[in-house]
C-alpha cells in the first residue's frame, strides 16, 4: 500500500483514540476541580441540579444548586453552601449572564440570635450577598444580632476556606457579672468557640485576657488565660514585673463567674526580682493563687521563697507571704508553714483581712568526719538554722461591723539545732483594749 493511502487511516485511528479519551474523562468529571470554569462560561437551564462546585475557588463550596426558572434571560436557583463543621448556608442565586451572578442571603431576625456557640454560629442569621462581576467574586456578609453576655452585635464576615469568620470590638461587655471594658470578639463557622481578647476588670485592676467561650446548656464556659502587671496593691518598693494564670470554669445561667487559679510571674522589691511560686514548687509555704467572683477578687495570695548559698554548707533564705482575703476564713489558712511568731497569733476568724509574713533565716550544715578513741568512724553532722520572723494582720473580725478593724503585729526569733530548738516572740494587739504579750519555748 502506498504511503499516501496510509495517512487517512492513521488520522482516523487518532480521532478514535481522542474520542475514547474524551469519553473516559467525562465519566471522571470532578465539579470541585472545574467549578471556576463552570461559573465563567456556562449558564445552566431550568431544572438542572449541580452538586459540589466552588462558588469561590478553593474556599467556598456549593453543596447543591437547583435551577428554578429562566425569565427573560435571567436564571434563578436555590443554593446550599457548605460552611464548615457540616453546616449549610442557604441562599437565592441569580444569573444575569455567563460572568455575572449573585447569591443573596436574608437573616431570620425572628429566630433566636446566635450566642457563643457549642458548635457553629447560627447560619440563618447571616445577611448579605456573594456576587461574581466581570468573572471576579465579591462578598458582603454580616452576622446579625450575635449575642454574648448582655451584648448583641453585628459582625462583618469574610470568606475563608470552607467557611466564614469575622471579628468586632465590644466595649463594656458583661459576662457572668464580670466586666470586660474593651474586648475583641472573634467568631468562625470552623470553630467550636468564640474568642475574647482584651481587658477584664477587677477591684485589683484591669487584667489582659485571652479566652475561648462556649455556651453549653445555656451557661457560659470559659477557657481563660490572664496576664498583666500594674496591680492596685503595688507600691514604690513593691511591683509586679509580670503575673499570669490559666483556668477553666463555667458560669451558671444568670449567675456569677467564680473561679480560682494558681498564679505565676515575677515580683520586684527594691532591686531584687523574685519568682512567684505555687505550693508544689520548691516547698513554698503557701499557695500563690487568686480567687475571683463576679469580678471581685476574693483571695489574692503570694508566696515567695528565695535561697542563696554563700559557701558550701552555708546559706541564707527568705520567705514572704502576702494574702489579701475578701472572703471569710481563719488566720491559719495563711500562716501555715511560718515559724516562730506565726504560732503566737492564735486563731483569727475574719470576714476580710490583709495578712503579711516575712521569715528571714541563716543556716549552716556541719558534716565533719572523725575517729573516736577506739578508731571508729564518727560524723559530727548537724544542721543549724537561725531565723527572725515579722508578721502583721489587719482584719475585720467575724460577726463585727464592716468598719471595725483589728490589728496584730508580731516579731520574734527562733533556732533549730536538731536536738535543741527554741523560739521567742512578742505580739502587740490593737482592739478595743490594747494588749502586748510575749511567749517563748525551749526544747531539748
Amino acid at each position: 500500500m502506498k504511503r499516501r493511502h496510509l495517512i487517512p487511516i492513521i488520522l482516523a485511528l487518532l480521532g478514535a483514540l481522542a474520542t475514547a479519551s474524551t469519553a473516559s474523562a467525562a465519566t471522571r468529571f470532578d465539579h470541585t476541580r472545574q467549578a471556576a470554569s463552570f461559573f465563567h462560561h456556562a449558564v445552566p437551564t431550568p431544572g438542572a441540579s449541580i452538586t459540589n462546585v466552588w462558588v469561590v475557588p478553593d474556599k467556598l463550596l456549593a453543596k447543591n444548586i437547583t435551577v428554578t426558572s429562566d425569565i427573560n434571560g435571567v436564571v434563578t436557583a436555590n443554593a446550599a453552601l457548605g460552611s464548615g463543621n457540616g453546616g449549610t448556608l442557604n441562599g437565592t442565586l441569580v444569573w444575569t449572564n455567563n460572568c455575572h451572578w449573585k447569591i443573596t442571603f436574608v437573616a431570620d431576625t425572628t429566630a433566636t440570635p446566635s450566642t457563643a456557640p457549642t458548635t457553629t454560629i447560627k447560619l440563618n442569621h447571616i445577611d448579605g450577598f456573594i456576587d461574581n462581576v466581570g468573572c471576579e467574586h465579591h462578598a458582603q456578609l454580616t452576622l446579625k444580632g450575635y449575642s454574648i453576655g448582655e451584648s448583641k452585635v453585628d459582625i462583618n464576615l469574610s470568606i475563608v476556606k470552607h467557611g466564614f469568620e469575622g471579628s468586632t470590638e465590644i466595649t463594656n461587655l458583661v459576662l457572668g457579672k464580670t466586666k470586660y471594658p474593651r474586648v475583641k470578639l472573634s467568631v468562625s463557622t470552623l470553630s467550636t468557640a468564640a474568642r475574647l481578647e482584651g481587658e477584664m476588670e477587677s477591684d485589683l485592676g484591669n487584667f489582659t485576657i485571652d479566652a475561648q467561650v462556649t455556651a453549653p446548656n445555656g451557661s457560659y464556659h470559659q477557657d481563660l488565660t490572664v496576664t498583666g502587671a500594674d496591680l492596685k496593691v503595688e507600691s514604690p518598693s513593691f511591683e509586679f514585673v509580670s503575673f499570669h494564670y490559666h483556668t477553666v470554669f463555667t458560669i451558671p445561667n444568670g449567675g456569677c463567674a467564680s473561679y480560682m487559679a494558681q498564679i505565676g510571674g515575677q515580683l520586684k522589691m527594691k532591686n531584687w526580682t523574685y519568682t512567684l511560686l505555687g505550693p508544689a514548687e520548691a516547698g513554698a509555704p503557701s499557695p500563690t493563687e487568686i480567687q475571683v467572683s463576679c469580678g471581685v477578687v476574693k483571695v489574692f495570695k503570694l508566696g515567695i521563697t528565695a535561697r542563696h548559698e554563700e559557701v558550701a554548707g552555708k546559706y541564707k533564705e527568705a520567705t514572704l507571704i502576702i494574702a489579701l482575703m475578701n472572703t471569710p476564713g481563719t488566720e491559719k489558712d495563711v500562716t501555715s508553714g511560718v515559724g516562730g511568731v506565726g504560732g503566737h497569733f492564735g486563731t483569727i476568724e475574719y470576714q476580710k483581712g490583709l495578712f503579711g509574713y516575712v521569715d528571714l533565716a541563716k543556716g549552716r550544715e556541719f558534716n565533719e568526719k572523725f575517729k573516736d578513741a577506739l578508731g571508729r568512724k564518727k560524723c559530727f553532722c548537724v544542721h543549724i538554722r537561725l531565723g527572725i520572723v515579722f508578721g502583721v494582720a489587719i482584719y475585720v473580725p467575724k460577726g463585727a461591723s464592716s468598719n471595725t478593724y483589728h490589728a496584730k503585729i508580731g516579731a520574734g526569733g527562733y533556732f533549730d539545732a536538731g536536738r535543741v530548738d527554741g523560739s521567742f516572740g512578742c505580739v502587740y494587739e490593737h482592739t478595743t483594749s490594747n494588749d502586748f504579750t510575749c511567749q517563748g519555748k525551749f526544747t531539748v
